[in-house]
């Protein structure tokens, strides 16, 4: 942050010198004195003065608060969590620098369903519903961009399916490499549990020995489903990466 402190001029034309004192031992000697990265500790009373020969005038003050940067953020949580379709979720915007009245815009799929300043909307969803919420904060000092948007959350719970028995998953828990015993071909989907997607297709063959790859996974609990070569849903398994 960079301040000006605005010096005077007594009577134009004449060349004073100047003098100014303040907190962290500052001081300077012309009529306005700049300066960057003005620190907290830069905050307080600068006085000044103007002096033209054995005449020196009246002390001049300027009261300085220096604020910190402040950066906007919001995250996304709902109740309850994982998100299902055809339930009733509420969907709570967690909102960091926001001010006092942050204009807040809850959005389904990418459009705008209202705009208020309720940190929390009730919704919902059917599955494959993308939700976000998008903060406009009227914090003072505020860095820009003000405006912020959340990551989403997706309606993840699957439709009604018919698992097959015969496809097995494995080892849970994993560390580096997930493997799929299936009698049929098959492709699979891998997300986080709260539905954002990690991997969109990967295809397996029929009692194909290939692993798919986890050493990138973070640790956590992830969901894969896999699906027949005709798209349809065959096996859903939860797993735990370490």
């Amino acid at each position: 942050m960079s301040i000006i402190l605005a010096g005077f001029y007594i009577t134009p034309g004449v060349t004073y010198s100047y003098y100014w004192t303040g907190p962290n031992n500052f001081t300077d000697t012309i009529c306005c004195p700049l300066w960057a990265n003005a620190q907290l500790a830069d905050s307080g009373l600068y006085k000044e003065v103007a002096i033209l020969g054995l005449c020196v005038s009246d002390t001049a003050y300027n009261n300085v608060q220096v604020h910190p940067y402040r950066v906007a953020s919001v995250t996304l949580t709902a109740d309850p969590s994982p998100v299902m379709p055809s339930v009733l979720t509420k969907f709570i915007a967690h909102i960091v620098n926001g001010g006092s009245n942050p204009s807040i815009t809850w959005r389904k799929n990418g459009i705008d369903l209202y705009t208020g300043p309720a940190d929390s909307a009730t919704i919902t969803t059917a599955e494959g519903d993308v939700i976000s919420v998008f903060v406009c904060s009227n914090l003072e000092c505020v860095v820009l961009p003000n405006c912020v948007s959340s990551d989403s959350i997706r309606s993840m719970e699957v439709r009604s399916y018919t698992s097959r028995p015969d496809i097995k998953v494995y080892p849970d828990p994993v560390t580096t490499a997930l493997f799929v015993d299936a009698p049929l071909k098959t492709s699979c989907s891998l997300s986080f549990i709260d539905g954002k997607e990690v991997i969109a297709a990967y295809n397996f063959g029929a009692h194909d020995t290939r692993p798919l790859n986890t050493s990138m996974l973070s640790s956590g609990m992830y969901i894969l489903r896999l699906y027949d070569e005709n798209g349809v849903l065959v096996k859903v398994q939860r797993f735990i990466k370490e």
